[in-house]
């Protein structure tokens, strides 16, 4: 999984949603806070099999507790098998000598018995979501109602530039009529 070299030009929906509410939607989802190749071990605890998949070393956890302390992000995560099959889990933090780590349900049928997996991220619970044909409506509307703007205030430009060649000539001939 790549996220690509190419721009992206979009919405802040939380920036949106401030002036055009009814623009966006809060749902729960998963967002790319991980979107990370980990490998995973399998483990046992007081007899029920898990696996912990390991988090990169330059992975800054940090974003990751912050998260979880937060009221809206819960403990599941998204991972993809190489088949790019998605698998919503249940996870626990954990940390050892080695770095931090998520401890699932045992995935190894779901891996195939691979020993890596990609993680897209966690879930969120208010996730914004932007109505982009609302926004593309709207610019279209909101860009018509300028243009008959516009077109109006040329008018009225027209007849100031006319009127006051009018005056001008009507200057001219007086300031003539005095020589």
């Amino acid at each position: 999984m790549e996220r690509g070299n190419n721009k992206v030009f979009g919405f802040v929906s939380q920036q949106v949603e401030k002036v055009i509410p009814e623009a966006t939607t809060k749902t729960a989802n998963f967002i790319p806070n991980i979107y990370e190749h980990c490998e995973f071990t399998n483990t046992t605890v007081n007899n029920i099999p898990h696996s912990t998949i390991t988090l990169p070393d330059d992975y800054d956890i940090a974003t990751l507790s912050i998260a979880m302390n937060s009221s809206n992000i819960s403990t599941r995560v998204r991972v993809i098998n190489e088949k790019n099959e998605n698998a919503e889990l249940d996870f626990l933090l954990t940390s050892n000598v080695s770095g931090y780590g998520l401890m699932t349900e045992d995935i190894s049928d779901f891996t195939n018995n691979s020993s890596n997996v990609f993680v897209y991220g966690t879930e969120v619970e208010d996730l914004t979501t932007i109505d982009k044909s609302y926004l593309y409506t709207l610019n279209v509307c909101a860009t018509q109602v300028l243009s008959r703007k516009i077109d109006t205030l040329e008018a009225s430009n027209s007849a100031m530039v006319s009127r006051i060649e009018q005056l001008e000539s009507e200057l001219n001939t007086l300031q003539n009529s005095f020589k």
